[in-house]
């Protein structure tokens, strides 16, 4: 989970380190993604340099999209490699947040944006004005030993009637260690509530997490024979369910050309649920580079930051394979934005903190994502903008010149 020294961080940094009782982007993605490895939900964020009482729980509130039934998955049969594994990279501790803390972000001018990062809304909702933009690159702060694939190995999902994402499973790995290792070291915490412990899986032992009231995971946690850590994920899942999905698995952390870093035989496949993205070939990993995260905020001037209407986009290099054609993970549902796949992020009732309300993620040109949402804080917490609202403001975005008169 995200320590509050790292989210104090997400505030301005012009301002230095600071507190607040509004949840930053950053502690919606991690509490989202349910107890996710520090670093890892760290690097999906960007490190981003988040105003404070921009959207709070009304934000981000997932680390990766799900994706269309893909051509990719293969789950009628599985091939897997005759070469043995080889061994992960040595476990280095690479305490990333506390490095943030010590080096906070680099503020950027806005002709140090790129051209194609550097956005401003044309619209925005009745009363509201843009109150600030910012552009930031975080230093690289963990050795490539750390890295860890970007996608899911595989994906499963089912939709309701409205087209939401209620029950997922995902497979995370091969990773380089597991959170386990993290813990032994004393770099991490499970977290209040989080209930975990030791059981028999794969004909080994794993580590079943599961997140809390409040959360909707469960989770096993185990690393191979061959020194590899693995994740299965379940989402509004049964435990039965997923520890039977987890039995099925055929892993192969080192596949060769286009076979399958995971597969599900076709029976054990849940009923009602679907794979909708296999990773094939060797996975891409985190760059282990700078980022560079362009943020816009905008509010309603007459009330304080942490009342009315919050609008805010944030702009950061898409990383990965995974298409964004429809959703595939809880709380998620398909949607377009000027033409391009998006996927929407909807409140569910199982768990208001895994949908903050419709948020917009999409790839407004290659390489380049945005993630952005309305909501309202007026009253006893907050309510999302209607859609049409949300995006009317994202499809407004638009890239500007350096020298626009809106820019500081």
């Amino acid at each position: 989970m995200i320590d509050e020294a790292f989210l104090s961080t997400l505030a301005d940094p012009g301002a230095g380190p600071a507190t607040t009782t509004c949840r930053p982007v950053s502690a919606v993605l991690a509490r989202a993604r349910q107890l996710q490895r520090r670093r890892r939900a760290a690097r999906s964020a960007g490190i981003a340099t988040i105003a404070v009482g921009v959207l709070c729980t009304g934000f981000v509130v997932a680390n990766r999209q799900g994706t269309e039934q893909s051509e990719r998955v293969n789950s009628a049969s599985t091939t897997t490699t005759d070469k043995p594994s080889g061994p992960p990279p040595p476990y280095v501790p690479c305490s990333s947040l506390a490095q943030v803390v010590a080096n906070p972000p680099d503020r950027l001018t806005p002709a140090d944006v790129p051209d194609n990062m550097r956005l401003l809304p044309s619209w925005l909702p009745d009363g509201v004005s843009l109150e600030g933009v910012s552009g930031n690159r975080q230093k690289a702060t963990c050795p490539d030993t750390a890295r860890y694939p970007v996608d899911a190995a595989l994906a499963l999902s089912a939709t309701n009637a409205e087209g939401v994402v209620d029950r997922s499973i995902h497979l995370e790995g091969p990773l380089p260690f597991s959170q386990e290792q993290d813990m032994a070291d004393g770099r991490g915490t499970w977290g209040s509530g989080v209930e975990h412990g030791s059981t028999p899986f794969r004909g080994g032992t794993a580590t079943f997490v599961h997140g809390g009231a409040y959360d909707p995971n469960l989770r096993f946690d185990w690393t191979d024979a061959d020194g590899w850590s693995w994740e299965l994920w379940g989402s509004n899942v049964d435990e039965a369910t997923l520890r039977a999905v987890g039995e099925a698995l055929v892993l192969d952390s080192s596949p060769e050309g286009d076979e399958p870093v995971a597969s599900l035989p076709a029976g054990a496949v849940p009923a009602g649920l679907r794979v909708n993205w296999q990773q094939l070939g060797t996975p891409a990993v985190y760059p282990s580079g700078d980022s560079v995260t362009w943020t816009i905020s905008a509010g309603r001037s007459d009330q304080p930051s942490t009342g009315g209407i919050t609008c805010m986009a944030e702009v950061t290099r898409r990383v990965g394979e995974m298409p964004l054609a429809s959703a595939g993970y809880y709380g998620s549902s398909h949607e377009t934005v000027n033409g391009h796949d998006a996927v929407r992020f909807t409140p569910m009732v199982q768990d208001p903190v895994v949908g903050g309300g419709n948020t917009l993620r999409w790839e407004i040109s290659p390489g380049v994502q945005v993630q952005a949402g309305c909501a309202d804080f007026s009253g006893s917490g907050f309510r999302p903008l209607p859609l049409d609202q949300v995006k009317r403001f994202a499809e407004s975005l638009e890239p500007v010149a350096a020298d626009d008169p809106r820019l500081p």
